[in-house]
């Protein structure tokens, strides 16, 4: 996801997270990205599998949603 994200650009991201949120706050504040992000993870592994789940599955996809 980040893989365009180069040592530069998190640092500027840091310096602007600490000067919006003060040193400190700044532990706190990154906890709960780093929790925000798991959650983001969490879901759109779900989705995903849910979506491999339907590919599997045998018959019309008009039939498991009707119109």
């Amino acid at each position: 996801m980040f893989d365009g994200v180069g040592g530069g650009e998190w640092l500027v991201l840091l310096a602007v997270v600490l000067v919006v949120t003060g040193p400190r706050s700044l532990p706190k504040v990154v906890r709960e990205l780093g929790r925000y992000y798991a959650k983001f993870r969490r879901m759109a592994e779900h989705f995903r599998r849910e979506l491999m789940d339907m590919e599997q599955e045998p018959g019309d996809i008009e039939s498991k949603f009707p119109q």
